[in-house]
């Protein structure tokens, strides 16, 4: 853990060595990015995150990673896409280790700072109480919510219907 630089290099050979439709190589692509948003290089995740698309299109991680990249770099526009998307993709069966919140309350939760962040309150306000509707114990997670939304960014007086 928190060998990044290590990793990264065994990681690329592992790539290189596999066949497209291995199974791995969507994990590896994943790994690949994670490694380079820990060592703070978000030009080389976001590159390696769409190489990553160009081959596991409907991939959740990846799609989640990289709407994330784009809105850290202020690219709401295409944050957006990334997260609509990733709510609407369908994804092939296959084996995958992924967090089933990235596909669910984590891109609701991101896609409204993405909205907050345009100025659309509403829209905002939305995706958080989907997230919250989901995960009732999501709004109390230590997750960052937007200034002036509460602390489950739902409003005081809401209650899961």
């Amino acid at each position: 853990m928190g060998r990044h630089a290590e990793a990264l290099p065994l990681l690329r050979r592992s790539l290189e060595l596999s066949h497209p439709k291995d199974s791995i190589v969507r994990k590896l692509f994943a790994l690949i990015v994670q490694c380079h948003r820990h060592l703070s290089q978000p030009i080389e995740a976001l590159t390696v995150c769409r190489r990553g698309l160009e081959v596991c299109p409907e991939d959740i991680e990846l799609l989640f990673v990289e709407g994330v990249l784009l809105r850290e770099r202020g690219d709401l526009a295409g944050a957006e896409r990334s997260l609509l998307r990733l709510l609407d993709v369908r994804p092939a069966g296959h084996f995958a280790s992924v967090d089933a919140g990235l596909q669910g309350y984590k891109a609701r939760y991101n896609l409204g700072v993405v909205y907050h962040q345009q100025g659309r309150p509403e829209e905002a306000q939305a995706q958080w109480r989907a997230a919250v509707a989901e995960r009732l114990d999501f709004c109390r997670a230590g997750w960052d919510w937007p200034r002036g939304t509460c602390g489950c960014a739902v409003g005081p007086n809401w209650r899961r219907s």
